[in-house]
């Protein structure tokens, strides 16, 4: 792992920018892409690509490096726009709070086992 001397503002600027390019994702292109391929392919995608994005993350610095952090975020907004409703199509039967109820408590627990793992420290929901 190398260490970038990132200032508090820059990662501040870099959070914005992936920020931004999140809320871009989520207003402009989840529901297009949904319509155009179809939410299964493009769920696959968006988790294929994320995982790639943050894979060569580290490899590179600078503008570069913050331009992959930015298309991160935004198939990571892809992912996470459908993920909710593909698992409610799925399962019309299940009480949609009950399903709800199950995908918050998935995200909760796997924060607090990255976060755990991560930092090696403890992390509550």
């Amino acid at each position: 792992m190398t260490e970038r001397d990132y200032l508090p503002s820059m990662i501040g600027e870099t959070t914005a920018i992936m920020t931004l390019s999140m809320m871009l994702a989520s207003v402009f292109m989840v529901t297009k892409l949904k319509r155009l391929f179809g939410i299964i392919s493009t769920l696959i995608t968006a988790m294929v690509l994320s995982v790639f994005f943050m894979g060569i993350l580290p490899l590179f610095s600078g503008n570069l490096m913050i331009f992959i952090f930015g298309l991160t975020g935004i198939f990571i907004t892809i992912y996470n726009g459908l993920l909710p409703v593909y698992a409610f199509e799925l399962n019309k039967d299940v009480g949609n709070g009950a399903l709800m109820g199950l995908l918050t408590v998935t995200f909760c627990i796997a924060n607090a086992v990255i976060a755990i793992v991560g930092q090696g420290g403890i992390a509550l929901c």
